[in-house]
């Protein structure tokens, strides 16, 4: 579908990115990879902070257990220390990697869904409207 504008023929899309980006100051898509970005930085964080608490949290656990625990090695092999602070932070890293990949699995679907909604839904001019030029109080052509 072409509409004409000032004598010359602009394709509906070009028309509309050229009408949003007069409107927002960007195009649709460009805010869409904004808020897509801003949501993984938030899925990042959360993992960071998720990982920091869990450690903070099993470290002051051990802490406390470790004076009352007396384990005998009965000469089985079995028995010792518990685990170590390297040990327990690699298992709790792989547990925070697994939560973080499904989070942004689950995120990168509902993200593809909602752009194309938006883009469908939000994002769209109703047929015609590109066509039409208005003038505010100051003049300028929206």
């Amino acid at each position: 579908m072409s509409i004409k504008s000032t004598g010359s023929t602009v394709s509906a899309a070009q028309s509309s990115q050229s009408l949003w980006n007069s409107l927002l100051g960007t195009t649709p898509r460009l805010l869409l990879e904004d808020v897509y970005r801003f949501g993984e930085d938030y899925i990042c964080d959360v993992s960071d902070t998720l990982e920091t608490e869990i450690l903070r949290i099993c470290e002051d656990k051990l802490k406390r257990a470790r004076p009352r625990v007396v384990r005998k090695d009965n000469g089985s092999g079995k028995g010792g220390p518990g685990p170590t602070d390297s040990a327990l932070h690699a298992e709790v890293a792989l547990g925070v990697d697994t939560v973080w990949e499904t989070m942004v699995q689950a995120y990168e679907l509902v993200g593809d869904q909602f752009e194309a909604y938006s883009m469908r839904n939000v994002f769209s001019w109703p047929e015609g409207l590109n066509s039409l030029v208005r003038s505010d109080s100051c003049g300028s052509a929206l």
